[in-house]
């Protein structure tokens, strides 16, 4: 964008307006959710919040639950810029790994089925020791049943 003061100044014979000419330095964000790679295109001078709105855009994921890891830290602080997350001067690219919360609930329920599993295979397993060891009462010893088809 071109930000232009009404100030001129004198060059020779010529007056030329007093531009400004900034650049906005745009990052290549790479965000892995699941088994999913998305790409954002983001300013550089934006912030953790502005990034994580972004990616509720493309995913669907509300920034409130959404656990966002770089460079192996969890980004905590929403108020972070990013060009303070790139790894050397100069970078162009970020990488961001996106790892939904779930809500407690969800979480409730999934211990419960885990629960539920691990109860009924110890159960088979106790069931399974009491019909064998049951049976072995009941049933006759082969050096008997020798005898017993001599007679």
């Amino acid at each position: 964008s071109r930000l232009c003061s009404r100030r001129r100044v004198r060059r020779g014979a010529f007056q030329l307006p007093r531009c400004v000419i900034t650049l906005v330095r745009m990052l290549k964000v790479q965000v892995q959710y699941r088994r999913e790679r998305l790409s954002i295109s983001i300013p550089a001078e934006s912030d953790v919040s502005t990034l994580a709105r972004e990616i509720r855009n493309l995913t669907g994921v509300g920034p409130d639950r959404q656990r966002l890891i770089c460079g192996g830290k969890v980004l905590g602080d929403r108020a972070q810029a990013l060009r303070d997350l790139l790894p050397r001067a100069g970078a162009t690219e970020l990488s961001v790994m996106l790892l939904p919360k779930e809500s407690k609930s969800s979480q409730a329920q999934r211990h419960w089925g885990h629960l539920q599993q691990l109860l009924l295979s110890w159960f088979t397993a106790f069931m399974a020791l009491l019909y064998s060891f049951f049976r072995s009462l009941v049933q006759v010893p082969s050096h008997r049943r020798n005898k017993s088809n001599e007679e």
